[in-house]
């Protein structure tokens, strides 16, 4: 298993739960429900405009890796 003992990922890990228990004992059910959904639905578009990005400029990333390849060797 991986350990997560004082990582990033542990305190972010940690601090999603005691948010996510919190907003369950203060928000109503469907205020809940609709709060993760309209995260879900952020993060989807997020991912979405990534995928968007690196297809459509592609060759700007490979022509900026190709300078960078260059400069390095200098």
């Amino acid at each position: 298993m991986f350990e997560l003992k004082n990582s990033p990922a542990a305190t972010a890990a940690g601090l999603f739960f005691l948010v996510n228990s919190c907003l369950i004992l203060l928000l109503d059910r469907k205020e809940f429900i609709m709060g993760w959904l309209i995260f879900l639905i952020i993060v989807v578009a997020v991912v979405a405009v990534v995928f968007w990005a690196k297809k459509h400029f592609r060759y700007e990333i490979d022509r900026a890796k190709r300078i960078n390849r260059a400069n390095k060797n200098q």
